[in-house]
Formats: C-alpha cells, structure tokens, sequence
C-alpha cells in the first residue's frame, strides 16, 4: 500500500506516493497541467473583484474528470486578508463553490481561518451532500470534535510534527474521518506526516496508509471511476 498526499502545492514524483492531490488556483493555466488528478478552486486569499469571472471560469472547468474536488476554497478572516477580500465577498464565492460541488458530485476541499462558527452554520444549513474535507486543520480536540459531528473530513499536515494540541485533535478523530496532506511545505515528506499520524494513533504505518486509502476511496472513488472508464 502506498502514500496518499490529499492535498499539496508541489511535485513530489516519488514511487512510493500513490495519488497526490495538487492544488491550482482559477487563475493558474490549466492547459499544461502534467497531472491526471488534482483540485480547483477558487482561493479567499484570490479573489479579484466580486470574484464573479473566477466562478465562472471554474464552472467552466470543473466538468474534467481530472479534477477531483473543488478547493482549496473557503473562508479567511484574519485581518490581513479581509483588507483585500470582505467578509461578505468571501461568503458569496464560497457558497456558489459549494452549489457547484454539488452539482458536479464533486467533494469541497476548505481552508478556514478564524471563520469556523460561520463555516459550521452553514454546513448545517446547507446539508451538503458532498464531503467537505478541512485541509490542514491545525487546531485542538473540541473544535474537532464539533467539525466531526457536523460531517467535516479532518487532514492533517505540517502542524501534527510539533503542536500538542494538534496533535490531541488527531487522536478524537474517527479513523474513518482523517486525510493527511503536506500542503505547500516544501522541506515536508508525506512520509513524516504519516510517520507521526501512525505514532500518535498507536498504529502501524501500514495500517494507516490502509485507512487513508479507504477513506480516499469513500470519498473520490465516484470520480476515479469516471477516469477509468
């Protein structure tokens, strides 16, 4: 069984790495990508104007079957970023991602900063019936737990080497619910995230590399399948 890296901003070309879902922004070329699967979306951090051209370029897109989810989207409120991009813009572009997801039976994969009230809210609102997999969920336990009850798939990343609290969130997760990533961590090997992941659940790397696979099948095994055939 080999690694799944769900989701990355870099070309790792190692054998032992089965699928790596890498992310592209809307605005990035996508005529020359060299990957057969990876993620789009539209970024917070990337949204020009009302972000209306960008949608409409992604839903454009977003019938390849090369494209595996929607993301990273989402929602970022620190300061730094709402100066750019508002809160009510961010919102709008997240929600017509989310329409879209569902309409091409494709998952949601988010980046959420400092806006995970809203995103709950409107998880239960909305009542997706696509996954929503938070990518690089770097907090603790108690918000972990609430993501998981909403019906939130957790990935885990770079923070999981070094945080404590990150690293309890990781173990009052279901099995069933976690991803493990490597984002745009160009020093990073999936192979250390899931090193520490196997450590901390008191599993063997096998075994992990095991659950991730089915979790990935759970959740992209419609998609795999409309590239196969």
């Amino acid at each position: 069984m080999k690694y799944i890296d769900i989701h990355t901003h870099k070309f790792q070309n190692k054998d032992d790495i089965i699928i790596e879902l890498k992310s592209y922004s809307i605005d990035e070329d996508l005529e020359f990508i060299p990957l057969k699967k990876y993620t789009l979306g539209v970024h917070p951090w990337h949204i020009r104007k009302d972000g209306q051209r960008q949608l409409e370029k992604l839903s454009e897109q977003i019938t390849r079957n090369s494209i595996m989810a929607i993301g990273e989207c989402g929602l970022d409120f620190q300061k730094k970023y709402l100066e750019n991009v508002s809160q009510s813009i961010q919102k709008k572009v997240f929600i017509e991602q989310t329409y879209l997801a569902e309409k091409q039976n494709k998952p949601v994969v988010i980046h959420c900063v400092k806006a995970y009230d809203y995103m709950l809210q409107l998880k239960k609102a909305f009542k997706p019936k696509m996954p929503w997999i938070i990518h690089g969920f770097s907090k603790g336990h108690r918000l972990a737990k609430q993501l998981v009850d909403a019906g939130f798939y957790l990935s885990f990343g770079n923070l999981l080497l070094k945080n404590n609290s990150n690293q309890m969130a990781l173990k009052f997760v279901p099995l069933d619910r976690i991803f493990i990533e490597t984002d745009d961590k160009e020093e990073l090997d999936i192979q250390q995230v899931y090193a520490c992941a196997s450590e901390l659940l008191q599993i063997s790397t096998d075994e992990l590399k095991q659950i991730i696979f089915k979790n990935y099948e759970a959740v992209f095994g419609k998609i795999k399948n409309r590239q196969e055939t």
